[in-house]
């Protein structure tokens, strides 16, 4: 098609822009159902850090005990702070009572993360029941405290 038979066109004329605005109630309504999300949010958050303060100290607690020369009162403290946690957590009518292979068997259902060294069955029993002579092995008492301060961080909710 040769270029002169087309028809002779005028300029383009595009409309003004449009300004955008808030205008509509639907904005108001998305904008307040934000902040009440958020007000929510925040609420939950703080909600549930200060439920878990206990934790965060008892682990704190835990972090402070000499590691370098343990010895069975390191160990008696350790167990003692276990059995608090456990009675915030889950109840004086769940844990009071639980003592020798019910409170090992508690601990170990209740335990989310690391795997339960049979060698702390061992540990505890002379940490309870033991003369404050009884020479332990750093090692061992320093990996159940680990577990124990992963327990007191991570430990089920429910049985």
């Amino acid at each position: 098609m040769p270029q002169d038979s087309l028809p002779k066109l005028g300029p383009v004329y595009e409309p003004d822009p449009l300004d955008f605005q808030f205008e509509t109630p639907g904005w108001y309504i998305v904008g307040g159902l934000l902040l009440i999300g958020i007000f929510i949010l925040t609420f939950v958050f703080i909600r549930n850090y200060r439920k878990k303060a206990y934790r965060r100290d008892a682990a704190k607690y835990l972090r402070k005990l000499d590691r370098d020369k343990p010895d069975i009162s390191t160990l008696q403290e350790v167990l003692a702070v276990l059995k608090k946690v456990a009675l915030q957590t889950f109840g004086r009518e769940k844990v009071a009572g639980l003592y020798g292979k019910n409170w090992l068997e508690f601990l170990q259902q209740t335990s989310k993360s690391r795997h339960w060294n049979n060698e702390f069955e061992i540990l505890i029993r002379e940490g309870v029941y033991a003369s404050k002579t009884l020479n332990l092995e750093r090692k061992n008492i320093n990996e159940f405290i680990n577990w124990s301060e992963d327990w007191i961080l991570h430990h089920a909710r429910k049985l």
